[in-house]
């Protein structure tokens, strides 16, 4: 509903918004009068200018609650411009490309665009690389989920190949124990064309059965399951059943009937039609050799089926060893929260330092708080770095080669000040 931001607003600097659709709904009530209406945003007034739809969710934080509930132009200043401002390295990058265009395209073209920013650096940072990396967004988005949807991916496949060869040996027992049948069957005129594609279709009437049930228990499960996943996963309110993989399902169940019927359909056509009539075509040497074959089977199908078991129990214990890797710390019962607080109201660190104290205090006092601590980044996200050089330390590759991070963290149960030191 409404629109989202022109060139002009952005750089005139224009204090529009656009509301995401929970926001919309959750703070607005879902009214369609809100367009044109006013809210304040640091103290400012903001006009609201369009709605997003439910589906859009930007940007994406894997692992992470956040949640963006309204967009605002970025409006860069004139001292972020500015030639002294080039070593800022905290924005995000994100483009459409072109039809037809390839990211390695992309990466050749980010790298020419490298290039010249180098040739324009001043002299006191002329040392500084940049080397351009391009990623699909949907790469980045599901980075984190990847191997455990691959695990996860390997051990459906084993437990498919276990079906599969279950289903063979029933049907080819089937086909041995209905040997009589089948003897009358081309006593009688029928052609073995006929009995192939009769064990055939009846092979594929049973895996397409499994097949559109198993699609129908996906739909109930991803309709159930979805309230069970974490809600750190992007985008979970847009997982579906894909039809393009329910189709890739049906036809592999209907690929996985046809191959299981061939091998019943063709030790059936091997039927001796004279021995089977006989009273005693089910004893003797052919009622032996057959007994020996079902044994066979039965032995080489067991053996099949422990690999496979053994191989997916592998799998699947390695896809719960993933989920248990010790964190060196424990998430549970912690909650977060980032704030920023007003330059013009809070203009010297002494003004901060005292509302970041009387937070910290007001926060021990509530029930059920066990501790309560700043820190300028949360473990294991990557934010928050601020580079420095050791003092007296001369890198023999020359100056500014060598960056070190620091994370300062204070509060209850930690020290004042944890500095960590990792050389790239």
């Amino acid at each position: 509903m409404g629109r989202v931001f022109t060139d002009q607003e952005d750089q005139q600097k224009q204090q529009v918004a656009v509301l995401s659709y929970a926001t919309w709904k959750s703070r607005f009530n879902g009214s369609p009068s809100v367009l044109g209406t006013k809210i304040l945003l640091d103290r400012k007034p903001y006009l609201i200018i369009g709605v997003m739809p439910r589906n859009f969710e930007f940007p994406l934080f894997p692992g992470r609650l956040n949640r963006s509930e309204l967009w605002v132009p970025m409006s860069l200043s004139p001292q972020e411009l500015s030639p002294e401002a080039n070593a800022s390295w905290y924005l995000n990058l994100v483009g459409r490309l072109k039809p037809g265009v390839t990211s390695a395209q992309a990466q050749s073209d980010a790298e020419r665009v490298a290039q010249q920013i180098m040739r324009n650096y001043p002299p006191d940072e002329a040392n500084f690389r940049i080397k351009p990396v391009v990623y699909p967004l949907q790469q980045i988005t599901t980075l984190q989920t990847r191997p455990l949807l691959r695990m996860l991916f390997f051990a459906v496949a084993v437990v498919l190949l276990i079906a599969c060869a279950n289903l063979a040996g029933l049907l080819l027992v089937r086909a041995i124990r209905r040997q009589r049948e089948t003897a009358v069957r081309l006593a009688l005129g029928a052609s073995t064309l006929t009995v192939l594609r009769q064990m055939i279709l009846e092979s594929l009437a049973i895996s397409v059965s499994g097949g559109i049930l198993g699609i129908g228990l996906a739909a109930l499960a991803l309709a159930i399951g979805k309230n069970l996943l974490p809600e750190t996963m992007p985008l979970i309110n847009e997982i579906s059943l894909n039809w393009t993989v329910a189709g890739f399902a049906f036809l592999l169940a209907l690929l996985t009937g046809f191959f299981c019927g061939l091998a019943p359909g063709f030790a059936a056509l091997r039927t001796n039609v004279n021995a089977s009539m006989k009273d005693g075509g089910r004893s003797g040497s052919a009622g032996g050799s057959h007994a020996r074959l079902r044994s066979t089977f039965v032995v080489v199908e067991i053996a099949v089926a422990l690999i496979l078991l053994t191989a997916s129990g592998l799998l699947l214990r390695s896809f719960s060893n993933m989920n248990t890797v010790d964190l060196g710390f424990h998430p549970d019962h912690v909650t977060t929260a980032a704030y920023a607080l007003p330059q013009k109201q809070y203009s010297t660190q002494t003004q901060i330092d005292t509302f970041n104290n009387t937070l910290l205090q007001q926060l021990r006092q509530l029930p059920g708080v066990q501790a309560v601590g700043l820190t300028s980044t949360i473990p294991t996200t990557g934010d928050g770095i601020e580079s420095f050089v050791v003092d007296g330390y001369v890198d023999p590759r020359g100056p500014d080669q060598t960056a070190a991070s620091k994370l300062k963290v204070e509060g209850d149960r930690y020290p004042e000040h944890i500095e960590k030191m990792t050389g790239l």
